[in-house]
């Protein structure tokens, strides 16, 4: 009898299903779109099995490779259930035409003839399936598990699930949104994988990973780069843009390049460097070579301190020097006069502080003029120029312009009597100048250490006296000049009834020659050129 495909499709789907009821717990299911699969692959090869199967009857007897169709049936064939249901089944089935469908037990003892006219029960004393069936055509191993196990995790004994990872080979832990990931990595609360910060893992919300450590967001929510930094919820840059540039409170300290300083009492200059106000003026605080003293600003210099507000103040070779025209001088040795910008030494002597050096005022009044030796030599005449030899001996003056003149500076004196006597007493106390005593070695102290021939002095004093000589009366040329020095006095001696020149024209000088090593006190006339020290106002 022939059957269609479609009928041997649904008695195996049916026989299937019996198997199942008899035992379901041995029974392996193949799906609906595996059997659908097998069968239509069948339909390819039933014309020539129903040739070949409607030529021939099932033969008992015959061998099973006689025909391509009984081969087909032997290979995937059954052992039915010995229960009558089975083989009322089979008896419906035995005189079928045979397709490459057919229904196929694992086992191998008992199958589904062909050639026979009826189904024979099989032989097992079991009543049920012995292995799993399939739908005819699919192949066992399409429905038998795997032979592989999956692999362990480490020494857990456990299986990942498809969820999970072995972590380390040691632990089974869940799968960060579908990755797995390492020792040096964590999974964030977003189910992403991140490395650790340092060590640790963190809250990926409120925290992020900066130069390995871990910090708060800024305002919650904003990350920055290391040359950044966080304030108030906003991100500001660090000063010179630099990871170790420093941080600053804005509105009240800013940057000037990598240092910060505050606004109300510091400012940033012209060259990048950070001066804080004091007083009037700024300074490099950072700087010990500045400080602020009674809101006057300080620079050191050697071991002193000065103004550096005072234009006229500078530092040359550790000494503070002060503005003298063109000129810097020392104040602590000099002074300027500020009327023609001479600078002169001055040396303290005793109580008294004395120009080390003759006056070289030049100056014209009624009574004559300050005068200059043409040359440094003796006879040489005298005249108004400033010459080379006014530079190191001073002008001569006469008494009337020394006098009243006011040749020397402000604050300055031409000295009295009494002056050159303090000075004496203090080199010799037993020296007092009266009439016309000498003081004996009086000068030695008070000389230069060359000009004086055999009669140089040490001047020990600083004082250095020079032989200038003097302006003759008559004639206004220079003598004495290399033998003799005299200085006026501002008292003229009108106690002293005579000087030898007349009443009224005569006045005190003091004196030092290079034939002895003495101090001596005369009384030449007003009219003669003499050198002018002066003095220093108490």
């Amino acid at each position: 009898m022939y059957f269609s495909n479609k009928t041997t499709f649904c008695l195996g789907l049916a026989l299937i299903l019996f198997l199942s009821c008899a035992d379901n717990s041995d029974v392996e299911f193949p799906s609906k779109d595996d059997v659908r699969q097998r069968y239509s692959s069948s339909e390819d090869s039933s014309s020539s099995s129903k040739e070949s199967v409607s030529s021939s009857s099932y033969d008992e007897s015959s061998s099973s490779t006689e025909s391509s169709s009984s081969s087909e049936l032997s290979s995937s064939s059954v052992e039915p259930s010995s229960s009558s249901s089975s083989s009322s089944l089979l008896s419906s089935n035995s005189n079928s035409e045979p397709s490459s469908s057919s229904i196929d037990s694992n086992s191998s003892s008992s199958s589904l003839s062909p050639s026979s006219s009826s189904s024979e029960p099989s032989n097992s004393s079991s009543s049920s399936v012995q292995s799993s069936s399939s739908v005819s055509g699919i192949s066992s191993s399409s429905v038998e598990p795997s032979s592989s196990s999956p692999a362990l995790c480490g020494s857990t004994g456990q299986i990942p699930t498809a969820s999970q990872f072995c972590y380390e080979n040691s632990t089974i832990k869940n799968k960060c949104g579908g990755e797995t990931y390492n020792a040096q990595e964590f999974c964030g609360q977003d189910e992403k994988v991140y490395t650790l910060c340092g060590s640790l893992p963190y809250p990926i919300d409120t925290h992020f990973c900066l130069n390995g450590e871990i910090t708060p967001k800024c305002g919650g929510k904003l990350t920055y780069d290391p040359w950044q930094f966080c304030y108030d919820g906003l991100v500001k840059p660090r000063c010179k843009n630099s990871p170790s540039g420093n941080t600053y409170i804005p509105g009240t300290e800013e940057c000037c390049v990598e240092k910060k300083y505050n606004l109300s009492t510091q400012r940033c200059n012209d060259s990048d460097i950070v001066e804080t106000k004091c007083g009037d003026g700024w300074y490099d605080a950072s700087n010990d070579d500045f400080k602020c003293r009674d809101d006057v600003v300080k620079k050191k210099c050697g071991n002193k301190w000065y103004d550096i507000s005072n234009n006229d103040l500078d530092c040359q070779g550790n000494v503070i020097v002060t503005k003298c025209g063109n000129g810097w001088y020392d104040a602590s040795k000099k002074f300027c006069d500020n009327r023609d910008y001479k600078i002169y030494k001055y040396t303290i002597i005793g109580s008294q502080t004395w120009m080390a050096e003759n006056l070289n005022y030049y100056i014209q009044s009624y009574y004559s003029n300050a005068k200059c030796a043409e040359k440094i030599e003796n006879s040489s005449w005298l005249n108004n120029t400033n010459t080379i030899y006014c530079d190191t001996y001073g002008r001569l003056y006469n008494w009337n312009i020394a006098k009243n003149g006011n040749v020397c500076p402000d604050g300055w004196h031409l000295p009295t009597a009494l002056d050159w006597n303090t000075l004496m007493n203090f080199i010799n106390l037993s020296c007092l100048l009266e009439g016309f005593d000498d003081c004996a070695n009086a000068g030695i102290p008070l000389r230069a250490t060359s000009g004086w021939g055999s009669h140089n002095g040490t001047d020990i004093h600083g004082f250095t006296a020079l032989p200038a000589g003097y302006g003759d009366y008559g004639y206004q040329q220079l003598s004495n000049f290399g033998i003799e020095g005299s200085w006026w006095s501002a008292d003229d001696g009108e106690d002293v009834s005579s000087c030898g020149y007349g009443s009224g024209n005569c006045a005190y000088v003091t004196v030092m020659n290079n034939g002895n090593d003495d101090l001596s006190w005369w009384r030449p006339r007003k009219s003669e050129h003499r050198s002018v020290r002066c003095i220093k106002n108490n």
